[in-house]
Order: structure tokens, then C-alpha cells, then sequence
């Protein structure tokens, strides 16, 4: 039998993805707001838990030298 594939969604907090960025939490309440970052509720409550997914938060981070000149190597 196949090993059965897994999946896994690093998920974290705004305050988990804020001090792991040195983003303040608001900086990242707006982007939600704004749609440049999706959040993710745990249920349809007003006051639910908000979950971020650690690899969109990642994609907010951008290299200060262009790709074009280091060549992907960090």
C-alpha cells in the first residue's frame, strides 16, 4: 500500500505572525483589510479566531536586491 499523502497548512495568529515578522499587528489587520492578505476564520462568529496562513504572510516579505542580480541564492 501507498503511503498515504499529507498535507500540512502552517497556520498561526495575527500576534504569532506579527512577532515572527516584527509586523505590528495592526500593519497586518490592514493588509487583511485591505485583501492583500487572506485570513481565515475558525467559525462564522463575529469575535471568531482569526488564522493566517504562515506562507502568505511569507509572500508579504520581499528580497531588497532583485532576483535578477543575486540569482535566487540567499
Amino acid at each position: 500500500m501507498a503511503p498515504a499523502s499529507t498535507t500540512h497548512t502552517a497556520w498561526e495568529t495575527i500576534a504569532e505572525a506579527a512577532k515572527r515578522t516584527r509586523y505590528s499587528e495592526d500593519t497586518l489587520r490592514e493588509l487583511i483589510s485591505s485583501g492583500r492578505l487572506p485570513a481565515y476564520r475558525l467559525s462564522s462568529r463575529p469575535k471568531a479566531r482569526i488564522r493566517l496562513k504562515a506562507a502568505d504572510v511569507d509572500a508579504l516579505l520581499e528580497p531588497m536586491i532583485p532576483t535578477e542580480i543575486y540569482g535566487g541564492a540567499r
